[in-house]
């Protein structure tokens, strides 16, 4: 990041989000979801698994 052009200030309200799909049946279906912002400690992450399908891992992300 550069910091030292005049007038520069960062925005530490950006972060990443990554979601892995696949298709199934024609229809794209989210299977992983991981998210940073500066302002967490580390990745936040969430995995589809027997008790959480691709709209649930979504739903529980975004809370």
């Amino acid at each position: 990041m550069k910091k030292n052009i005049p007038g520069f200030v960062p925005n530490i309200n950006i972060g990443v989000l990554d979601i892995e799909t696949y298709e199934d049946n024609g229809l794209a279906k989210c299977y992983a979801i991981g998210f940073y912002t500066s302002l967490d400690d580390k990745c936040k992450t969430f995995y589809i698994n027997k008790n959480l399908d691709s709209d649930e891992l979504i739903k529980r992300c975004l809370d």
